[in-house]
Parts: structure tokens; C-alpha cells; sequence
């Protein structure tokens, strides 16, 4: 077979066929535990925002801002606060993220499941140290660019603004919806 344009494209296709076939098995065979790797992070991040805890999926509308609500039971079945699961875009990609807030409405912790900000910037959100500024805060907060004024300020990161600013809404969003939910919960 001589190399015409058409004998090189149905070669082409067939390895393109060939490939796809070969991806989408793997897709398959790999798709729930996938799934359940995400389901387990989610779990241990929550778990370390609120230690001790069993968490129990809340119903959510379908027009909130957030992906999930989970409550946060002691092993009595009391309430000890509820953890909330939001997708916010930062500067380069989607960043998600879990956000504890304690019976008493406060930021229990934060805890980003999952990030891909420009190395050495952006994913510096990802930091613990950076994230423990919302802890036990109870809102509105404030991005500060160089240094908190007030208590509800957050030090935006140097150099990621954007991030910083998309993360913060992101956990005011968080908790201004686990209020609601605790609110009506609690009365």
C-alpha cells in the first residue's frame, strides 16, 4: 500500500479508534473508585475540621451556591455544626473546598479538597497556616492586601490576589449558608 493521503488517514483513524476504545475501558474500570477516592477525601477533610464527628448529607435547593451540606454529629447524635462543600473559580482553575462551621457559628476550619492555582502562588492557599485565619471567625470578612485592620480581615496571599479574594468569598459563601441552615436548625 503506497503512502496516498488516504491510506495515511484511514491508518490514522484506526489508531484513533484503537486509543479511544483503549481510554474509555479504562474510564470504566477505573470511574467508581475514582469516585470513591474523592469520597473519601471529602470525609477526611471533614473529620479534621471536625474531629469525632459523624456526617450525615443535608438536602440541598438546587439554586445554592454550594455542592453539599453535610451535618456534623457527636456519637450521642447531638449537633455539633455542619460542613459545607463549595466550588469557587480562582485565577487559573476551580478550586473546592470544605468549610466547618460549629453549632455556634463559627469557621471551625477549611480545608481545599482540591486546587491547581500557579505553583508557588496561587496554590499557596492551600497552605495551613494560611487557612487558619478563617478559623473561628464569624464573619463578614474582609480580604486585607497587607495587614488585618479588624479581626474579620484575611491577609490576602502576595502575588494572588485573585486566589485569595475567590477562596474568601468562597468560605463567607459557606458560612453565611451553614448560618442559615444552623438557624433554622437550632430554633
Amino acid at each position: 500500500m503506497k503512502n496516498t493521503p488516504l491510506s495515511m488517514i484511514v491508518v490514522l483513524s484506526c489508531v484513533c479508534l484503537v486509543v479511544s476504545a483503549i481510554l474509555g475501558f479504562a474510564n470504566y474500570l477505573t470511574k467508581d473508585k475514582i469516585a470513591e477516592i474523592a469520597e473519601q477525601k471529602i470525609q477526611n477533610a471533614m473529620l479534621e475540621i471536625i474531629p469525632d464527628s459523624q456526617f450525615d448529607s443535608v438536602e440541598i435547593s438546587n439554586d445554592s451556591e454550594l455542592d453539599a451540606l453535610y451535618e456534623a454529629k457527636s456519637s450521642d447524635g447531638s449537633l455539633k455544626g455542619v460542613c459545607a462543600q463549595i466550588t469557587v473559580t480562582g485565577s487559573v482553575s476551580d478550586i473546592t473546598l470544605i468549610v466547618g462551621v460549629s453549632s455556634d457559628n463559627k469557621i471551625s476550619g477549611v480545608k481545599i479538597t482540591s486546587i491547581n492555582e500557579t505553583a508557588g502562588l496561587g496554590s499557596k492557599a492551600n497552605d495551613a497556616n494560611w487557612l487558619k485565619q478563617f478559623e473561628g471567625q464569624t464573619g463578614p470578612l474582609n480580604l486585607a492586601k497587607n495587614k488585618a485592620e479588624t479581626e474579620s480581615d484575611i491577609i490576602a496571599i502576595s502575588g494572588a490576589t485573585e486566589t485569595s479574594r475567590a477562596v474568601t468569598n468562597a468560605v463567607q459563601t459557606a458560612l453565611d449558608c451553614a448560618n442559615d441552615y444552623l438557624g433554622g436548625v437550632t430554633k
